[in-house]
């Protein structure tokens, strides 16, 4: 079978592109790459945008997380004193 590749990859969705619009908090913690306990305490102190609870449910906007990481130019510089 003779398959041009240019074709499969071009049919092929990013990886963002598969997330659903709205993200569940353990998507959310796959997405960042952050421990599941970091995303939940990230929604509750507000530090995530488009996050909003519908009734016990937790949903976050998927293109508003995205803008607001890809806006996170800065490095947090550490105070702690090398060991």
């Amino acid at each position: 079978m003779d398959h041009d590749k240019s074709a499969d990859s071009s049919q092929r969705s990013s990886p963002m592109e598969e997330l659903p619009a709205f993200l569940t908090v353990d998507e959310l913690a796959a997405l960042l790459r952050i421990n599941r306990d970091t995303a939940y305490h990230l929604c509750s102190t507000r530090e995530i945008p488009g996050v909003r609870k519908l009734g016990r449910c937790i949903r976050i906007h998927r293109e508003t997380v995205l803008s607001w990481f890809v806006g996170q130019d800065r490095v947090s510089c550490s105070t702690r004193k090398p060991r």
